[in-house]
């Protein structure tokens, strides 16, 4: 009997590679999705609502690729509850193929529309209705016209700052003006004593070291509270699962890994909201 020899290895299956801007515009021509005209709208509108950044991996690498944002998650996740049928690859290409024929003159525009808002208006009528309302991240001060408190909003330019009262009180301001008048604040580093000057990064502003790169601290803009730990394990990478707050003082519980885990987990969804899906699934089958 000829003897075999046995070796053991071990393999982890690792995410696919994140995109570059080439890899997604290749992405896009092969599902047939835009134009050539519009690849590069597409990303610049995904930059400036939030969805994204286009950041380095690391210090040494010379790649930028997408990372999503807590908003571009948050939005993908609510418009597949939602909105699926209609926000989906399969949908736009067929969508970017009627409109082609439609130009053609061989499809009646109206009538396209119309068997379009047929189906998409109830799944706005539900979404209005079921969606939860997300808390929105309070600035700090009250509205000069009203008195209410200040939010952060994202709206189509990026982020801006308006009244919780709105559309009652319709008072606005540039977020950007906030962030200029707390660079005039006088704040010196901890370490080094030299200024502290306030930094753009891919998680939002932040005070840093204008003695960089000798001196590298940084500090956040505002105070945040520790992580709180939960005493479980995170299933992706085995590191802690703790209790954070969002940005929009939300608590959620993720991995103290991260950025290099982003593993979160998901909140159980309440008892009404099962009987609802129980009834509708049910009510589906009947």
């Amino acid at each position: 009997m000829k003897h075999v020899n046995i070796e053991g290895s071990q393999h982890f299956t690792e995410p696919p590679a994140r995109y570059t801007e080439a890899k997604l515009i290749k992405e896009l021509e092969e599902k047939s999705i835009g134009r050539p005209s519009t690849y590069a709208l597409i990303i610049d509108t995904l930059q400036k609502r939030g969805y994204v950044n286009l950041e380095k991996t690391s210090e040494t690498s010379k790649t930028k690729v997408f990372f999503p944002t807590e908003q571009g998650e948050l939005t993908d996740t609510k418009l597949q509850e939602y909105f699926n049928s209609v926000i989906n690859v399969a949908y736009t290409a067929d969508m970017e193929k009627s409109l082609d024929i439609i130009a053609e003159g061989e499809e009646d525009s109206l009538k396209y529309l119309q068997k379009f808002y047929e189906d998409f208006e109830p799944l706005v009528e539900k979404a209005y209705e079921n969606m939860p309302k997300k808390e929105l991240e309070k600035v700090g001060k009250t509205c000069p016209k009203c008195g209410g408190d200040l939010v952060y909003r994202n709206g189509r330019f990026g982020k801006f700052i308006s009244c919780s009262n709105f559309p009652t009180c319709k008072f606005t301001e540039n977020a950007e003006e906030e962030l200029q008048q707390q660079e005039t604040e006088d704040k010196e580093c901890p370490n080094c004593g030299a200024k502290m000057i306030i930094k753009k990064g891919r998680f939002g502003p932040f005070w840093a070291c204008s003695n960089y790169p000798e001196c590298k601290t940084i500090v956040p803009l505002k105070d945040k509270p520790k992580p709180k730990p939960t005493g479980e394990k995170c299933p992706e990478c085995g590191s802690d699962l703790v209790e954070r707050i969002s940005r929009y003082g939300k608590p959620f519980v993720g991995c103290s890994n991260y950025p290099k885990c982003r593993y979160i987990q998901k909140a159980p969804k309440k008892a009404k909201e099962e009987k609802t899906e129980e009834a509708e699934t049910q009510e589906a089958k009947a």
